[in-house]
């Protein structure tokens, strides 16, 4: 597995390089980093059903307020679902779908 960094064009505003593994492109070298763990865990049986970029609908009163993705979400041994996001930095937005998340859904983000 080949880990390849993109150049941007201009620095990002978080300062994360894209990187492309796989054939998938990643926001960051963090995130790709993580897939790789992921995917081999997979490989070994560890954990199963990997998915990248799940969206989770944000809805409230039957209005859609915003969409969470996770950047991964899978299942372990015993069948309970991990959802993950890979951050370098806390964003205020992202701090808040993760309280919304687990206000609808019930599910808190596992963080990397």
């Amino acid at each position: 597995m080949k880990l390849v960094t993109l150049k941007a064009k201009k620095e990002s505003k978080y300062k994360n390089q894209k990187c492309i593994v796989n054939g998938i492109t990643f926001a960051s070298i963090k995130e790709a980093k993580r897939y790789t763990d992921l995917y081999y865990l997979e490989k070994a049986g560890e954990i199963s059903a990997l998915q990248l970029q799940v969206p989770f609908p944000i809805v409230i009163n039957s209005q859609k307020v915003c969409t969470y993705v996770a950047d991964f979400v899978y299942l372990t041994k015993k069948g309970d679902r991990v959802i993950e996001d890979a951050k370098g930095f806390r964003t205020g937005i992202f701090k808040l779908k993760a309280k919304l998340l687990l206000a609808m859904y019930g599910v808190t983000i596992k963080e990397i």
